[in-house]
């Protein structure tokens, strides 16, 4: 597995980050939750577990008034890979077969998941919650992906809320050329690029 998806780029996560430490006061309220908050900022897609969840954490320290920044190296990494659930057909534990082939100590960037050669079964054979593994959309369900932000200057950020949210400009159709075979081969997907969110900032 390798972290590809249109949302996991840098410029993804350096987007959401960022427009995450913007503290939301709106109508009086200043808004709190994961979903809320991105709902009115628009720093990624409220239907994935990822966006909001760490939207939500580094806004929580944001309204602490501090001042925030992406740790070095800046990327998106491999956090963990839950197993529970999982059983193999030896009692063998399950995230012992996850292993991390690229990228520094707590800073994955790919993982193989396979059985050692000596067991005498596959992948196929392992279940979670039951059902056997066929696909490697099974696996990604369970892993999690993180950033991580330094702070500092704890109750003295002098940066004000924004009192507005975000509005989506309006997107262009797409061409013709962008729902041909050709497309779909080079790029991956067909029509607008999903990660395509054009941003234009409302205040009231």
């Amino acid at each position: 597995m390798h972290l590809i998806q249109s949302a996991n780029t840098l410029g993804a996560e350096i987007e959401l980050a960022a427009a995450a430490t913007i503290r939301r006061l709106i109508n009086g309220k200043e808004l709190t939750t994961e979903q809320e908050l991105i709902a009115c900022a628009k720093y990624g897609q409220p239907e994935r577990h990822s966006d909001p969840h760490i939207g939500g954490e580094v806004n929580a320290v944001a309204r602490r008034k501090a001042d925030l920044t992406l740790a070095d190296p800046v990327g998106l990494y491999f956090d963990d890979l839950r197993t529970d659930g999982w059983a193999t057909p030896d009692d063998a534990d399950p995230k012992s077969f996850w292993t991390y082939v690229r990228g520094a100590q707590g800073y994955g960037v790919r993982a193989v998941y396979e059985v050692p050669a000596g067991k005498p079964y596959t992948v196929g054979d392992i279940t979670i919650n039951g059902k056997p593994i066929r696909y490697g959309a099974q696996i990604a369900d369970f892993i999690t992906i993180k950033l991580t932000a330094t702070a500092c200057r704890f109750g003295q950020s002098t940066a004000r809320p924004q009192t507005g949210c975000v509005a989506r400009a309006p997107k262009a159709e797409p061409s013709a050329s962008a729902y041909t075979a050709e497309a779909l081969s080079t790029h991956g997907y067909l029509g607008a690029d999903p990660s395509e969110t054009p941003r234009v900032t409302r205040l009231t």
